[in-house]
């Protein structure tokens, strides 16, 4: 099914596919009163280049698992999404779901101008439930709360993105990316600036990573370098408090203008902090 240029003004959910497959929404205008996008146990999903301004979010995807990225996934790109007071995307639920770029679609690896461009809304990506969820080649700023949230999500690669870069002081009002509970997570090649210290909820970090196992930040290439500038808070954050941190690797990574520490670990284990510019 297609779903192509469109403008839909709706008090619920401007477009909602539910256990479809080979589902194309494209090129809309979406204007709505609760969720732009709604997609439930569906298969093989492109959400691309669609205006979304929504109440709730932008686009919602749950229980929708494909085998591979590229065979029956959720492929969410190109789309410019503004209002949405819960997320500019979020993610439940689901397997293989790329919001933005990856390697093996069919743009290729270079993804630069493909990414989903999030302003104005709660969080900005939010995956939870999920696993191997790519998020990747992502604009996202003035956010309410964190930039990228990854919530008990294996797998999750969190790459290429920019973060609250539009020069705006406190333009992310939480962590620029924060994985929870996220174990063999990478983290790498993501400019993030301005975020915005809260003192009682302990965010306001360029990144953080809470109760995760086997995460890389960075890597051994300089082009995997995560580069931090003017964190209200810490720049890079491991801890771990009711969980375990163990085997993280922090590398390589630039860390430069934050209000509190350059990386902070609390409760680490067997982990590697290496070669980093703070």
């Amino acid at each position: 099914a297609n779903i192509e240029s469109n403008l839909v003004k709706a008090q619920g959910a401007g477009v909602s596919a539910s256990n479809a497959k080979d589902v194309r929404v494209m090129s809309n205008n979406i204007q709505s009163g609760s969720t732009g996008v709604r997609a439930d146990k569906t298969k093989n999903l492109w959400v691309y280049n669609n205006d979304i301004n929504a109440v709730t979010n932008g686009v919602h995807v749950t229980n929708s698992a494909g085998s591979s990225y590229g065979s029956d996934d959720i492929d969410l790109w190109r789309n410019r999404i503004t209002g949405a007071g819960s997320a500019g995307i979020l993610v439940e639920n689901s397997a293989y779901a790329t919001i933005g770029v990856h390697q093996n679609n069919q743009f290729g690896a270079d993804g630069i101008g493909m990414g989903n461009v999030i302003n104005g809304v709660g969080e900005g990506i939010v995956v939870k439930d999920s696993k191997n969820a790519m998020v990747r080649y992502n604009t996202i700023d003035n956010t309410n709360g964190h930039g990228i949230s990854v919530a008990d999500s294996a797998s999750s690669n969190i790459w290429n993105n920019k973060v609250g870069t539009n020069g705006a002081v406190d333009s992310v009002n939480g962590d620029g990316i924060n994985l929870r509970n996220a174990d063999g997570s990478v983290v790498k090649s993501n400019q993030i600036a301005n975020t915005k210290y809260n003192g009682p909820a302990r965010t306001g970090s360029g990144i953080t990573v809470l109760n995760s196992d086997n995460v890389t930040i960075g890597g051994t290439a300089a082009a995997d370098a995560n580069s931090i500038s003017a964190a209200g808070s810490d720049g890079i954050v491991i801890r771990a408090d009711g969980g375990t941190a163990d085997n993280i690797k922090v590398i390589g990574n630039k860390v430069n203008g934050t209000a509190r520490t350059g990386l902070y670990a609390e409760n680490v284990t067997n982990s590697t902090i290496d070669g980093n510019k703070i």
